[in-house]
């Protein structure tokens, strides 16, 4: 998978980098004009500052970190890396933006469909005709005809043609949207069963309800010590129609339709140990006083509130608090 995105990594560039931005300034011609070059060296390239308002006669950009972090013995200026915070480098974009834009290039701005974002892009006048740019890379090599002056109809197909971008974008964007979402389901149902897992391990070790939860646990860990796996059973229709995609496979019994199994593996015990702790922790009683049947109760309905929609569950978090709130009174 990895390997896959960094394959896919070089066709989604981003349209502005420090790299980008800092080959811009170096090729800026009115940044020459004021006296301002660029300067190699070994450890990474500098350019240097003039009669830009604010900053210094002398000071330095870089974008090389080693050049940034170590120095350079042919260097003994004051060097600033170029990134966005940074006053000298807010200072030489002042300078650059205190400029309108000449009349051969126009903004475009559209929106993207099913979101709040906006995508902009640019159309210039080129010796070979119009160009939409999206990236500061893209301005590299670019001849501008500087004499052009765009219009509205001019830059139409432009603007169509960056509507088109922002609609895939938004297709991708939805994509997105439902792998998240589908993830937040299949987490909350996976929280859901090892709460309910816990609570029927629980039941299982303890044959009074009133038994001390500490003894309880203690039984159970005991029991399941030699174990490689722990067969589940009795799970509501409810729960298991919501298990979907997760790291075990809930099965409906054979015996009963209406209910399900799954086989826990040993490597899970921990996880729903914890859980049972966990939510024993969370009722706020006393050792002496905590029974299993409360933790199994919390544990319940825990597992129910983990598959309720949000309005539920905001209810729920309100009376636990405000339970908590009473204990404390």
């Amino acid at each position: 998978m990895y390997s896959r995105l960094a394959r896919q990594e070089p066709q989604q560039a981003l349209p502005v980098t420090l790299d980008g931005v800092f080959d811009a300034f170096a090729r800026s011609a009115y940044l020459k004009a004021l006296g301002c070059r660029r300067l190699d060296l070994p450890e990474g390239s500098v350019l240097l500052l003039e009669n830009i308002q604010g900053v210094a006669s002398g000071a330095a950009l870089t974008v090389s970190r080693v050049l940034y972090e170590r120095g350079s013995p042919q260097f003994q200026g004051e060097l600033h890396f170029a990134t966005w915070g940074e006053p000298i480098f807010e200072a030489v974009l002042a300078a650059l933006l205190a400029h309108k834009a000449p009349r051969c290039m126009r903004k475009l701005e559209v929106s993207t469909p099913g979101s709040d974002a906006t995508l902009i892009g640019y159309a210039v006048a080129t010796a070979n005709g119009l160009k939409l740019v999206q990236s500061v890379a893209e301005l590299r090599g670019l001849s501008i005809d500087a004499n052009a002056s765009l219009d509205d109809e001019q830059v139409a197909p432009l603007r169509a043609q960056l509507e088109a971008i922002a609609r895939d974008e938004g297709r991708s964007c939805a994509v997105a949207d439902r792998v998240e979402t589908a993830n937040e389901e299949a987490g909350r149902t996976e929280q859901a069963l090892h709460y309910f897992a816990a609570a029927r391990l629980l039941e299982e070790v303890s044959e009074e309800r009133g038994t001390p939860f500490r003894s309880a646990i203690a039984s159970l860990e005991s029991q399941l010590a030699d174990r490689d796996a722990i067969r589940i059973t009795r799970i509501p229709a409810s729960l298991a129609q919501g298990c979907r995609q997760l790291l075990f496979d809930v099965s409906p019994s054979a015996k009963s339709p209406d209910n399900y199994y799954v086989d826990v593996p040993r490597f899970m015990f921990p996880v729903l140990y914890d859980a049972a702790r966990r939510e024993a922790e969370a009722l706020r009683v006393g050792r002496e006083h905590l029974t299993v049947g409360a933790v199994i109760e919390r544990l319940r309905r825990e597992a129910e509130h983990a598959l309720a929609p949000e309005p539920e569950k905001w209810s729920h978090r309100q009376q636990d608090h405000a339970s908590r709130a009473s204990i404390q009174l």
